[in-house]
């Protein structure tokens, strides 16, 4: 009987130091901006996955979206004593600072990103860009799919050049290739992440290229505003053999689905990227190793975790979005 109560109580001191030890844990997430709603999943996945392993968690970021200010915060995280740091970044130029605080022993994690390198980050997870612009390209093999016909497409990017889009875009071009589609790509333009900008560029060439066979949308921009925006698309999408495939499953994209004005889209999953980065800094804070990475990013070698891709068909869209924090 006394090994008994010796082993128990042993037991509830060993319980209650994990709990001790987990509660004196603080995870912070650095986002771009407080207006921007795109990470409002990634928030509450990081906010249940911390309640989850009863660790403290504080959400950070700027009013606007500004590199400065997101680095102020950065390090006004881990002067109030975060042990881990997930950092959403805008530009490279956050790379010092990231570093400056991984130095100090705070493990610090790129989140939603799999083509910048910032050197010195404990691990870097988010949407393989090229993977997801293949996605939607299977979406779209669905309707080009005669053989003897080249197709026409015309794609909208965000800021031009910009690697992301870039790489979906090609992605995108990749599997068509892959599986023997003949087309032509009549224009990639760039709407500068600029919703109205994207709506006058659809409208504008949609009216100047009725016969165009396919739009291709590297991000929602088009889809985020109301439907009755678009006009000239909705007649030109209403012609047999004319389709739209994009990038992106926000909220807001649920009423083209509705309209019937949208045919399959790719998003990210932004609750799994804050799950994964509350667990894997919890993991590292502990001492734990992480699994093998999918990826190594650039010299530096930083392990690179997929969060993967969301394919959605107008077929399941209902279900899928209703899961989704409304706008």
């Amino acid at each position: 009987m006394k090994k008994l109560f010796v082993c128990l109580l042993a037991l509830t001191l060993a319980l209650g130091c994990c709990s001790a030890f987990a509660e004196d844990i603080t995870i912070a997430i650095v986002s771009q901006n407080q207006g921007n709603p795109v990470f409002f999943d990634l928030e509450v996945g990081a906010r249940e996955t911390a309640e989850k392993l009863g660790v403290n968690f504080k959400w950070y970021a700027p009013e606007t979206p500004d590199s400065i200010k997101e680095a102020e915060l950065i390090e006004a995280a881990a002067n109030a004593g975060a042990d881990g740091i997930g950092v959403v970044p805008l530009d490279v130029t956050l790379t010092t600072t990231m570093k400056a605080v991984a130095d100090r022993g705070v493990k610090v994690s790129v989140v939603n990103s799999d083509t910048i390198e910032f050197e010195g980050m404990a691990f870097a997870n988010g949407t393989p860009q090229f993977d997801g612009g293949y996605s939607c390209g299977k979406l779209a093999l669905e309707f080009l799919n005669d053989p003897e016909k080249t197709y026409t497409i015309a794609m909208i990017e965000g800021q031009p050049g910009t690697e992301a889009f870039t790489l979906r875009m090609e992605g995108f071009e990749q599997c068509l290739i892959d599986n023997g589609v003949k087309y032509e790509i009549l224009a990639k333009l760039p709407c500068d992440d600029d919703f109205n900008k994207a709506v006058e560029q659809v409208e504008t060439f949609t009216i100047a290229n009725p016969d165009l066979d396919m739009w291709f949308f590297s991000g929602g921009w088009p889809l985020m505003v109301e439907v009755d925006s678009l006009p000239e698309f909705a007649k030109w999408h209403a012609v047999d053999g004319h389709y739209c495939i994009s990038f992106d499953a926000f909220p807001p994209m649920e009423a083209f689905f509705d309209a019937g004005l949208c045919d399959g889209c790719c998003g990210q999953y932004y609750y799994k990227m804050g799950e994964q980065t509350v667990t894997y800094l919890y993991n590292l804070i502990k001492g734990e190793e992480l699994p093998p990475p999918d990826l190594e990013l650039g010299e530096s070698k930083t392990p690179w975790y997929s969060t993967g891709t969301l394919a959605i068909k107008p077929a399941e869209y209902k279900e899928i979005f209703s899961a989704m924090t409304p706008w």
